[in-house]
């Protein structure tokens, strides 16, 4: 009988063996999932690169094509058959993406069913926003945006502190930046409520520069000479008169 019990015993945890097993796997727990998250964000951010490589050779092609000048950051006026659309800078650059999609307004974007969604290489990885209700266009300002400065072949204005960017004027093209990850003001968090990075005459400390650093604390950019590259907060220009989105000089 005793033999019997010794050998029960051995085979059994006793309840501090169990709790230490439960602490430990805790502790590990907590060791392994920031290092996963992290992990995971950084997929995200690659895959969010990779998009932005492809739309800044669309960028390109589209300046090539267009006598230097690139996209118009956003067009409600635009023709097509006779009546008056609406067209971003995508949807501009849909002509080299999905060249078979018919024009339309906001083409750039899937509309279905009383419903939107943003073709993949135009939505960030790490926005969830990608699909929403057809009347909520606010979703639409949560991924990507061009630097104002950089806008077409469009006259200064009111909103535009400069004229839009011919390339062949741009004297260092790898250091001006030409679109990046959109989301909320950088001053306000505020909602995005436009296609563009930078808003015309601002300063980030008054009025914010709707730039997201979302990959791991950066956000990631496209230059005018089509590389990508990511920069923190600290590491943006504070002024929009910096060369990274615009320069006096070059007018």
């Amino acid at each position: 009988m005793k033999t019997v019990c010794k050998k029960i015993r051995r085979n059994c945890f006793s309840l501090i063996e169990l709790l230490i097993t439960i602490a430990i796997i805790a502790i590990l727990a907590g060791v392994l999932l920031p290092a996963l998250q992290k992990a995971r964000e950084r997929a995200f951010a690659a895959n969010c690169v990779g998009n932005l490589r492809q739309i800044g050779q669309f960028l390109l092609s589209y300046a090539d094509d267009n006598n230097s000048w690139g996209p118009e950051v956003s067009d409600s006026n635009f023709l097509l058959n006779g009546s008056v659309i609406t067209q971003v800078w995508q949807d501009r650059l849909m002509y080299y993406y999905m060249p078979a999609v018919p024009v339309s307004n906001l083409h750039h974007v899937i509309t279905s069913e009383g419903k939107r969604k943003i073709r993949p290489i135009f939505a960030c990885p790490q926005n969830s926003n990608a699909e929403f209700p057809q009347d909520e266009l606010k979703f639409l300002w949560r991924h990507y945006g061009l630097n104002q400065h950089m806008g077409g072949e469009v006259a200064k204005n009111s909103i535009q502190a400069y004229n839009g960017r011919h390339l062949s004027r741009l004297r260092r093209p790898s250091a001006r930046v030409w679109a990046g990850d959109l989301g909320p003001n950088t001053l306000t968090q505020e909602r995005a409520s436009g296609p563009w990075i930078v808003l015309g005459g601002s300063w980030r400390e008054v009025q914010g520069y709707n730039i997201a650093y979302r990959h791991l604390a950066l956000a990631n950019f496209i230059f005018a000479d089509g590389h990508v590259a990511n920069r923190g907060f600290l590491q943006t220009p504070l002024g929009y008169q910096d060369y990274f989105f615009s320069s006096a000089r070059e007018n």
